[in-house]
């Protein structure tokens, strides 16, 4: 009913419950993205923040809309010369892919985080430790024991031939106390919310960049979210994550082939000195933990999708866990 009147030409649907394609009919080539029942009044939320911010921010350009009680969809501008960021980066030097980025930051501090909102976070601090995190920590154990009992019952998991702590060791850096320490100086601003490399698109060859697919409702809505994402992206390596195709588990061993390009690694090394930059250690701390967050989140929605290649994903985390583990024992 909802493409009745197009041409599908290419599935561009990612990480989240919607759908994504590119479409044509009469009127011209455009990305049509909709959704049903409860993920349709997500983003239907989606497309009243890009409305809401058009005016001051770079975001998709929407051409029409359609709402009924059971869907929703709305249909976004294409161009020719559209690219997304992944692919700049890995077709330009890091010197252009960095100089987009921090025009993207940059914009976005000035723009949308310096409309600091004041209020009394614990309520909804608390509340997001909680939904976020404890819950989603639950999530993984049980999926683990029943799925996987050899990775549930071991200590330590091979990834790839590497040594790397379980999720259980952990506790003590996510339980939530010691997790309400580490967020409880957060300032709130409106974000976007799911700042990934993917949602950074580039046209003109990388002269002009806008943004799509926010996610609004994080609970506990700090800049620091936005920063974290972009660290799931190039710390985290998650685009590659998603490439891979096949995973082998053998008891306490997780082995699969993916990559990690010198590009993600540069762009990486300068985004980690900037943030080292702008931000006091118990800020960063606070991003980098946020990351761990966006991480914990993604496993429920990844497990539900693919019980047996979520592996992939929870490898992932256990991976960049050690790693701020590492960064923030002093």
């Amino acid at each position: 009913e909802i493409n009745k009147d197009v041409s599908v030409l290419r599935d561009y649907s990612a990480g989240s419950n919607a759908t994504t394609i590119l479409c044509m009919n009469d009127a011209g080539i455009f990305f049509r993205k909709y959704a049903f029942d409860g993920e349709a009044d997500k983003l239907r939320q989606q497309r009243q923040w890009l409305k809401r911010h058009e005016a001051i921010l770079p975001v998709a350009k929407v051409l029409r809309e359609r709402s009924s009680d059971n869907y929703f969809y709305y249909d976004m501008e294409y161009k020719n010369d559209v690219k997304s960021f992944f692919s700049f980066i890995h077709t330009s030097s890091v010197e252009d892919s960095w100089s987009i980025l921090q025009d993207v930051l940059k914009v976005l501090r000035q723009r949308l985080y310096n409309n600091h909102i004041s209020k009394n976070c614990q309520q909804e601090l608390t509340k997001y430790i909680s939904q976020k995190v404890t819950a989603n920590i639950a999530v993984c154990r049980d999926w683990t024991k029943k799925m996987f009992p050899e990775l549930y019952l071991e200590r330590t998991i091979f990834v790839n031939g590497v040594s790397f702590n379980n999720l259980d060791y952990y506790s003590y850096l996510l339980n939530e106390g010691q997790l309400f320490n580490v967020f409880k100086h957060d300032k709130y601003a409106t974000i976007h919310g799911d700042l990934t490399i993917e949602n950074i698109v580039c046209t003109d060859y990388g002269n002009r960049w806008y943004l799509i697919d926010p996610n609004v409702g994080n609970v506990h809505e700090t800049p620091y979210l936005d920063f974290a994402k972009l660290l799931q992206s190039l710390h985290g390596r998650y685009e590659f994550l998603m490439m891979v195709d096949n995973v082998k588990i053998n008891d306490n061993h997780i082995e699969f082939m993916y990559t990690y390009s010198s590009a993600y690694h540069n762009l990486y090394k300068k985004y980690s000195d900037y943030l080292a930059a702008i931000f006091s250690y118990a800020e960063l701390k606070s991003i980098y933990f946020h990351e761990i967050v966006h991480w914990l989140r993604l496993m429920p929605y990844k497990i539900r999708k693919n019980p047996e290649k979520a592996v992939v994903f929870y490898a992932g985390m256990l991976m960049v866990l050690s790693d701020i583990e590492e960064r923030f024992s002093r």
